[in-house]
This record gives C-alpha cells, structure tokens and sequence, in this order.
C-alpha cells in the first residue's frame, strides 16, 4: 500500500471502541503508558500472563480463576499449564442471560414455492432456552451420561445470523435489534443440545449432514459417541432431502465397524411435510426433552442446573482436520481456552455491542459454527437460517433490513457468487450493516470493491483468518503470507497469497484429498469392480480459476493397462462421490494419466502436481524427491493440451491437432485418444488458468 493512499474504512471514533477501552485499563491497572493498538500487542505477547489474567476480568468470566495463570519461562513445547486452579463451566458462561422477554433463537426458512402454512420465523427467549437446555440435561443424565462422554450432532450445513446485547447482570430485556442467524436443520434444538452437554461435562461433537453416511463414520467411530443428534430431512435450495436413510447408514457402520449403538434423538423438520417413521428404540426430540423434565435431574432445588464446574484443560468440543493426509483426526480444544479466547475476539477484538446483529455463514462441522455459538455468552441472539443462500440472492440482504443486521459474515465464495448475480444497494436500505467478514479463503482485491461499490460504502470489510487447530482466530507467517507495515500503529497485517498444503477448498468449502481417495479406494480397487472401471490409482489436486477467487478439483486416475476413462466411468465415479461424500467433493474434472507420482517414502506427490497445474514449470519440483518424476511431466503436458486444444477447434482440424500433437511431442495422448477427445468437447467453453507453454 502506498504512503499517500486512501484506507478503505476508519473507525469514526476509535477511541470509543472496547479494543481501546481495554487498553485504557491496562494502562490504569498496571501503570504503563500504552498508547497504539501496535503497543498493546507488543505487550499482551511479552506478558502474557498478565494479558490474559485481564482478558478474564475485563470480559466477566463466570468461575473460579485462582491465582496461577501460566509459567512464563516454559517453552511452548513443554506446554505449560493454563490457569490450574480455575474451574468453570462454558455452557454456564452461555446462559448468564435468563430474561423472558428476550429472544435468545429466531429460525427464519428459506421461502418455499408454494408452501403456505410454514412459518416463517421461530423465536424462543433465553428463559425458554434456560429451560430446554435445562430439560435435556436431566434427560441426558436418565440415559447414564457422565463427564468425558462424547454427544454428537448431525446435522446439515448452515448459516447463521448473530446478535448481542450490552448487558447488565447479563441480560436485558426486549430489543428489537437483538437478532441473529445461524442456519440450518433446526439448529435452535442443536445448539440447546450442544449447552446441555457441555452443561454436565461431556464433550460436543458436531459433522456437517452434507457429508454423506461414510464422511460422518469416519468421524464419529474415532470418537464414539454415547447419543447422536440428527434431523430428520433438511430443506435446501426449495428441495427437500431425507435424512433418515444417511442416519441409517451411519448406525450400520458405527455397528459393524465400532461395535457402537448410540442412542438417537431426532429433530423433526416442520417444513419437510410429515414426520418420517422411526427405528425402534429411537426417540423423538420432544419425547426426550419431556423425560427430562419428568425426571428434573440435574438441578438444585430452585431450578439452577447443576453445572459441572471443571478445570480449564477439561475437553469441551472434537472438531476434525480435514483428512488430507487419510482419514479426518479428532482435534480436542478445551473448555476455558475456547472461552477466554472468545471472549478476547468477541467482546475486546470485535466489540460486538448490545444492538449488534451478527450473521455469519458456516456449517455445524466447521471451527465457525463453535466460534459463533460462543457469542451467547454476551446475551447474543442466535437466528437459524434454513435454506440456500443465492437461490433468492436477495434473502439474506432482506433479513439485513428486516432484522437490523450490523454483523454480516460469509465466505469469500458467497462475495464472489453474489458479485455475478446480485447488487443488494440497489435494492435494499442496509444502514445498519458496519462489519462485513469474509473467510474460508483470501478475499481477492476486485471483492473489496464490489462490496464497497454495491454493498456499502463505509463499512469495516475483514478478510479474517484462522484454523480448526485452534478453533479461533489466527495468522501466521509462511511462504505465501506477506506481511504489511504499520499504519496509524495499527500493528499491520497479513495478505495470504495461497495455500501451501494439499487441501481442496473449491467455493471456499475445504475438505482433504484423502475422502475422495477412501471412496475411489472402496468401490473402484480392481477386486472391487470390473476391469473397465477399476482405477489402480488416483491423485486429486485443486485448480485455481476465475482469476484466483476459486479453485476447482482436478482428479487424475490411473487406469488398468489397455482401458480407457469412458463417460459411463466418469459418471459413475462423479455419482459414487456425490452419494458418500457430497455434491462439493465431485471433481470438476476426470484426467487419465499413465502413472501417479510418489516420493521416495511411499507418498502421493499433491501439491507439486498442484503447483503445476497452477502455472509453475516443472523446473522448479526437486526430481531427486520422487520415486518416478517423469509423472510430473506428463500431467503437466497433459493438462497443457487440455488448455490449448480448444482454441486449435474453433479455427481448425485434424491437421492442427496433429501439427499440435507433433510440436509438443506428445505421443502419449494418443494411447488415450478416447478420454482426450472426451475431454476436448467439454473442455472448448471454459476458460482455465494452466501452464502458457504452446507459444507459437
């Protein structure tokens, strides 16, 4: 950024801000003269004992804090301790607000064609959710659980809308801002099932629905879980979609596979029509929320749940990496640092403020759901959205106006999608929006001035950052961050220039090659199928297009000697991922190819192949790394053709594709003429970004 330019948004009063308030008590508790955010957070990293001590304090930390926060000379790989003495309880720290006339969850429904009798937003108050949660502790306890169980969750993806009060002895009452969403699948009773867990000490496990059976298996028998969640249809994009026969499956293979037979509580959906038939032995939501309160364990004698107060390292959540190196591995974050690193972002980072709607877009498997959930702990109402967002790409912008939201959070995908189709300006007030976040992927610079130009022109626009491993915000350095100067002492920033591991994030959604592999590896191994579609191998790498906003996958298959890749192969393997996987993981694209590269260890050579693909020349991959480097040469002179070739058929023939064949020297595509004829029709009308090495 240059000196003399124009910042894209200022703070109109920064120094009325929670950020600097709190910097304002640092100074007047520990006599220091701080006077930049860039001097508050040079502090809080070379104190860090004494950053966090206050982090608790300033943000109101219900439990017991002791007088031991962290030894300071530990190294981080001893990993030392974190407040030992403390003992607290998250979900008790969710429900400080009880009043009856505050609404706590709204349900808003995507419009239906033609479906009337359906409401179209659902309230309940922070007594009523007191009270739910309340239910269901007791009702968890009557089936035996104790602290350490593992309750899971699953449901389908999500968008949520959030907002907060300021509050006074936690909570106020009626405010017409205080709306929020968070989307889809009856997510109202998800996130009462989620405090009432965590209320007694077991730990929350949530998967995405849009899994298909074998992605959420492969999660929930590491973890095991003692009862299982799960609605039974979702609606999405006016289409409605069972969920009962994905339950199914799923309990199957937890069978088969784990020895397992979790209880099952389902959640009916009112949109999908009539309530589907259930298992024996399942049991209905509204049923166990009334054996709970038949049974009224759990709580004191003048209604209080009786929190199970644990120490700060007590397990709270598994989320799950995203399975790029084989199958998803259970991440444990814990109970007092997903609190106190909440409270940091949300209250002090944030200032998320008493008439704050906030709107974020996530789903329930993702780090972004927990992150957003912990917004009740400053009195915030949760909306849950059930539905698309771009079938109507004017809802959500409709739910602004309609609802006050300041706060809207989304993915970088959703700007891009929205930026083709939809100027929401122009047909909505949207005065009270101030924040806009936008995440899953880099926020490429043409999105900053669409949302600027044709959403609002003074708002805070953040591309922010951080990771499942640690279930909150975070940057750090590597090879594609660059970092950005102070300005104004706002300590600078980070520009993420790409990724460098192997992750797949097509439309900002990211999941690992290791789930396309398992289902390739099941049902198309040649012990598996015919010759005709057994595949010996496979390597599935991300493409970036659409300059950069996107990136689609790109599977490379392996065949047995003598076959082809045949449309009938590539529709089948398209449906087979669709079925167990999702309609996110399909490949964009199916490439035959002779062999797969490995390095000398035994492993899928992923992001060389990626960089590649990208642009890079094959000069810059270290051969002496890999078992057969030739590979690399063939994909990249593979995937050059299926960029160049198009252009040659709009203004020639046979004779320019031979003259082309001859100039390349690739006499490699002509042993799999059939796939690379296929490929050329499909091919003709995109516009890619691949190596521009056919010059001349």
């Amino acid at each position: 950024m240059e000196e003399d330019s124009k910042p894209l948004y200022v703070p109109a009063s920064p120094q009325d801000t929670r950020i600097h308030k709190f910097l304002q008590r640092t100074n007047k508790s520990r006599s220091l003269s701080l006077a930049t955010y860039s001097d508050l957070y040079d502090w809080s990293i070379d104190n860090t004992d004494l950053f966090w001590s206050d982090v608790w304090d300033d943000t109101d930390v219900v439990g017991l804090k002791g007088n031991h926060v962290v030894d300071t000379t530990a190294l981080p790989p001893a990993n030392p301790p974190w407040f030992s003495q403390a003992k607290l309880n998250w979900a008790e720290n969710m429900l400080q607000c009880r009043a009856e006339d505050k609404v706590a969850l709204v349900e808003a429904i995507e419009p239906q064609p033609g479906v009337d009798d359906v409401p179209s937003l659902r309230r309940i108050s922070y007594a009523e959710l007191y009270t739910l949660v309340s239910d269901l502790v007791s009702a968890l306890l009557a089936h035996g659980l104790k602290p350490g169980d593992r309750v899971a969750s699953a449901q389908e993806a999500t968008y949520t809308l959030k907002g907060c009060y300021k509050l006074s002895n936690k909570c106020k009452g009626n405010n017409p801002l205080s709306f929020g969403v968070l989307a889809r699948g009856r997510l109202d009773e998800n996130v009462a099932a989620c405090l009432a867990a965590t209320a007694i000490g077991c730990i929350w496990v949530s998967a995405a629905a849009d899994f298909g059976p074998e992605g959420v298996l492969e999660r929930f028998e590491q973890v095991q879980p003692k009862i299982i969640f799960s609605v039974d249809a979702v609606v999405y994009n006016a289409k409605v979609h069972p969920h009962l026969p994905k339950l199914k499956s799923l309990l199957t293979g937890l069978s088969d596979r784990a020895s397992l037979h979790p209880t099952v509580v389902t959640i009916h959906v009112p949109a999908t029509g009539h309530r589907a038939a259930l298992e024996p032995g399942w049991i209905a939501f509204e049923n166990f929320v009334s054996l709970g309160k038949e049974k009224k364990l759990g709580r004191t004698a003048d209604g209080e749940i009786e929190w199970a107060r644990v120490s700060f390292d007590w397990p709270l959540w598994i989320l799950f990496s995203s399975g790029t190196t084989g199958r998803p591995k259970p991440i444990v974050h814990r109970a007092g640092g997903m609190l106190l690193q909440s409270k940091k972002e949300l209250v002090i980072c944030a200032d998320i403020q008493p008439s704050d709607v906030f709107f974020y877009y996530t789903t329930t498997g993702w780090m972004m759901w927990n992150f957003l959930v912990s917004g009740l702990s400053i009195g915030c109402t949760l909306v849950l959205y059930d539905g698309s967002p771009l079938r109507d790409p004017s809802y959500l912008w409709k739910l602004v106006d309609d609802l006050g939201i300041t706060i809207f959070g989304t993915s970088a995908k959703y700007i891009d999608q929205l930026s083709k189709v939809y100027k929401p300006r122009e047909s909505h007030n949207l005065s009270t929006l101030r924040h806009i976040y936008s995440t899953g992927s880099p926020l490429a610079a043409p999105l900053y001035d669409y949302v600027y130009e044709h959403i609002h022109p003074n708002v805070l626009l953040a591309s922010i950052t951080g990771g499942t491993d640690i279930c909150s915000l975070f940057a750090d350095h590597g090879d594609h961050v660059v970092i950005t100067r102070s300005r104004g002492g706002n300590s600078g920033g980070m520009v993420m220039l790409g990724r460098s591991d192997g992750v797949l994030n097509p439309g900002g959604v990211r999941f690992g090659s290791a789930e396309l592999y398992d289902v390739i590896d099941t049902h198309f191994a040649p012990n598996a199928t015919h010759a005709s579609h057994a595949i010996a191998d496979c390597l599935a790498i991300g493409q970036s297009i659409q300059q950069g906003t996107d990136e689609r996958v790109i599977l490379f298959v392996k065949l047995l000697e003598g076959q082809s890749l045949t449309g009938e192969l590539e529709k089948r393997l398209k449906t087979e991922i669709r079925t167990r996987r999702s309609a996110r993981h399909v490949p964009a694209k199916i490439i035959q190819v002779q062999d797969i590269p490995y390095t000398l260890n035994g492993k899928r050579v992923e992001v060389p192949v990626k960089k590649i693909v990208n642009g890079a020349p094959i000069s810059s991959i270290n051969p002496a790394t890999l078992r057969n480097p030739e590979c690399l040469t063939r994909c990249g002179e593979l995937v050059t053709v299926l960029n160049v070739i198009p252009r040659y058929l709009y203004s020639g023939g046979p004779e320019q594709l031979e003259m082309l064949y001859q100039y390349l020297d690739l006499t490699i595509l002509r042993d799999f003429d059939v796939a690379v004829h296929v490929a050329f029709e499909r091919w003709t009308s995109d516009t890619l970004q691949m190596p521009a090495a056919t010059s001349g």
